[in-house]
């Protein structure tokens, strides 16, 4: 395991942000889980500056948000999409930053399609074949 230390918050997100240039840089189709929340507004800015420095090309790179909450439209001003929006989608050329998906819609899609069973089948039903 690798352990960086820094000084602070700047540092850590300088630290990471190269990092993570450095794996789009490798592989441009990259496919990145976001998070939100005032800790990675940091990051998401870092990552911007390099954007317009033309150090980083983001047209390739596949993005989805951790979290969302469920039925909240993706305008609404709390919900999570609008901010990736607001702190780094806007900044950079991810393609179709609108149409980022949440997990957490996938998951909630994904657990209903599994609990769907189909037609009981005469012997679940108790029924002689």
């Amino acid at each position: 395991m690798l352990v960086i230390l820094k000084r602070d918050n700047e540092e850590v997100n300088e630290q990471a942000a190269q990092f993570i240039a450095g794996a789009i840089r490798k592989k441009p189709s990259l496919t990145l889980g976001l998070a939100t929340g005032n800790t990675m507004v940091g990051l998401y800015q870092h990552l911007a500056r390099l954007h317009r420095a033309g150090s980083l090309d983001f047209s390739q790179v596949t993005t989805f948000n951790l979290d969302e909450y469920l039925g909240l439209p993706a305008s609404h001003p709390q919900s999570f999409h609008r901010f990736m929006r607001e702190n780094f989608f806007r900044h950079v050329n991810v393609p179709s930053a609108e149409s980022t998906c949440s997990f957490s819609a996938l998951a909630v899609t994904a657990t209903s399609a599994s609990t769907s069973r189909p037609p009981a089948s005469p012997r679940e039903r108790g029924s002689k074949s």
